[in-house]
């Protein structure tokens, strides 16, 4: 999918299988009915439950797999069907404990304790993960530095119905929750018009949904409301919904001046290591992960939190901090912006990720692994099959049963440590 962790899913898969690991990938979004190959990639189609849950033992026992990596929301799974497998979570936290509340929010806390390795896609969540003891490995998400690089940004805002002189504020984010507002539409909206008031030749670049039918607000209407309409554009609504290249994403994040992304709480934020690999600086909240990838531009303070359903909080974005750090995206020295935030973005790139990071964790990993001479070995001893070697303990500390099950003469089975 078009979607961020859709693009990280779409650039470790290719080098997984080039590492030579024999990788499969359940896309619980996107694919209904069965099994397709691409790329020489196994791909498992979801079943009923709407992240995957319910196909997750299923496809991995049908790939003999020796680990689960999973890309999503870990809230939603069920801690018992996790503890059936190698469950490595690359998991995001885009909120913070509450006042008095425990350091790792209960929700992740419960299914942690089940992994058997834990990626952390930010810097903030290992802190927090580490606080808890739990066995984890930093790897951030990436980019390819390749295509997000600096063009010539006249041209780029010509691409997409600006002036070269006008001053392009941009935000690339979805329009998916409209309460609570998490991706700070409503607080960048209303700032962006003051803003405008004060300088004419500035326009609003939203790269998203324009209407509520993903849930979120309806985007066209507030900015008439604001009288910000006529400063506004979205992208063609058809493509964006059929998703854009990486290639006119670069363009998109090259005709911004500034990247205005005032979030509620983010787990990673790819967005605004695309814009820094453009040369672009960005807007970013001082909040979750948002100091962590601030290389190049401004962080604006939170007035307040509330409070999320599952008793984590979430900032709001203080309206005056915006329009302050607007004011000096303005005023910035551009060639200095740009060659600071292109050089804070290039360790992001996705091979060096891979090679710096992906690589050394999955050996350490494999090394964990229990090795094939070591799996159970079941040979005949009719009418009965005997267990000839037992297994050492699961990685979640069951321990082996020895059965015997009646069944036809066979020459040999090897069992993997999951059946």
């Amino acid at each position: 999918s078009a979607t961020g962790y859709g693009q990280q899913t779409a650039a470790i898969l290719p080098r997984l299988k080039a590492a030579g690991h024999d990788v499969a990938c359940l896309a619980f979004w996107g694919l209904e009915g069965g099994i397709i190959e691409m790329d020489g990639i196994r791909f498992y189609p979801k079943q009923f439950h709407g992240f995957g849950m319910d196909a997750m033992l299923p496809a991995y026992q049908d790939w003999r797999a020796d680990m689960m990596i999973t890309l999503q929301d870990i809230w939603i799974l069920d801690p018992g069907m996790l503890s059936r497998i190698r469950w490595v979570p690359w998991v995001p936290i885009d909120q913070e404990p509450v006042e008095g509340g425990p350091p790792l929010p209960t929700w992740i806390d419960d299914r942690l304790k089940v992994a058997w390795h834990t990626i952390a896609m930010a810097k903030f969540a290992s802190r927090m993960i580490a606080e808890r003891g739990y066995p984890f490995t930093y790897i951030p998400h990436s980019v390819d530095t390749n295509v997000y690089q600096p063009l010539d940004k006249a041209q780029a805002k010509v691409a997409l119905g600006f002036s070269p002189n006008d001053f392009v504020v941009g935000m690339v984010a979805a329009n998916k929750s409209a309460y609570p507002d998490r991706k700070g539409f409503t607080w960048a909206l209303q700032a962006f018009r003051t803003f405008h008031q004060r300088h004419p030749n500035a326009k609003l670049y939203l790269h998203t949904w324009m209407g509520p039918q993903y849930g979120g607000f309806d985007l066209s209407e507030i900015c008439r409301h604001l009288d910000i309409g006529l400063a506004t554009r979205f992208p063609d609504q058809q493509k964006y919904h059929w998703g854009m290249s990486p290639q006119w994403m670069a363009i998109t994040y090259n005709a911004f001046d500034v990247l205005l992304a005032p979030s509620g709480g983010e787990g990673f934020g790819i967005p605004a290591i695309e814009s820094q690999a453009c040369g672009t600086p960005v807007i970013l909240t001082r909040y979750t992960s948002g100091p962590e990838l601030c290389g190049a531009g401004w962080l604006v303070e939170a007035s307040n939190t509330w409070m999320s359903p599952l008793i984590t909080a979430f900032a709001m974005p203080d309206g005056a901090s915006i329009v302050e750090a607007l004011e000096q995206a303005y005023e910035a020295n551009t060639k200095e912006m740009t060659e600071q935030a292109r050089e804070f973005a290039l360790p992001y790139d996705h091979d060096r990720v891979f090679k710096e990071m992906w690589q050394p964790m999955l050996q350490q990993l494999e090394s964990e692994l229990v090795p094939p001479e070591k799996r159970i070995q079941l040979v005949p001893s009719l009418p009965m099959l005997q267990v000839v070697e037992a297994l050492p303990p699961t990685p979640n500390g069951n321990e082996p049963m020895e059965l015997e099950v009646p069944i036809l003469p066979v020459e040999s089975i090897q069992l993997a440590p999951e059946d």
